[in-house]
């Protein structure tokens, strides 16, 4: 089985024990990322990922918030964070405690195959999702493409 196939088996999994809410505070307002990424210069996009399924630990001892405050004090126009926990030793709950530290866009990075992980991503006002079924041209249900086909 390869990383790909790991992920989403263990990924259908935490779905089926995900709440149809969200417990992540829902009162931080929700930034633009077209708005931000419209300039005339170079927009840069910075993440925060503590581990990698093919290469182990990357950052262990990482703190999300000063890594975010660091992103944005030294111009990110927005920050994409992995909440993955298994693969990718990321939490949901970054999402919330990043929000409160940096005025920029906050992109939340996972493997998206349900509407319950949208919900979840809706209530918490994310500016946009990353890594989702649609954006790769395939459904998470049966890994079907769009259209047809398999896949």
């Amino acid at each position: 089985m390869n990383y790909l196939d790991k992920i989403l088996k263990v990924k259908r999994e935490e779905i089926e024990l995900l709440p149809m809410h969200s417990n992540v505070n829902r009162f931080f307002p929700k930034k633009s990322l077209f708005n931000c990424l419209r300039s005339n210069k170079p927009s840069i996009i910075a993440e925060i990922k503590f581990k990698s399924p093919s290469e182990g630990w990357i950052f262990k001892e990482g703190d999300p918030l000063k890594i975010a405050k660091d992103y944005a004090s030294a111009g990110a126009d927005a920050i994409s964070v992995l909440t993955d926990n298994e693969f990718f030793a990321g939490d949901l709950e970054f999402i919330e405690k990043i929000k409160s530290v940096v005025n920029i866009p906050i992109l939340q990075k996972d493997f998206f195959l349900s509407e319950r992980q949208v919900l979840q991503l809706s209530l918490i006002h994310i500016s946009e999702p990353t890594e989702t079924p649609e954006h790769r041209g395939w459904r998470g249900g049966g890994g079907k493409k769009k259209g047809g086909g398999g896949g």
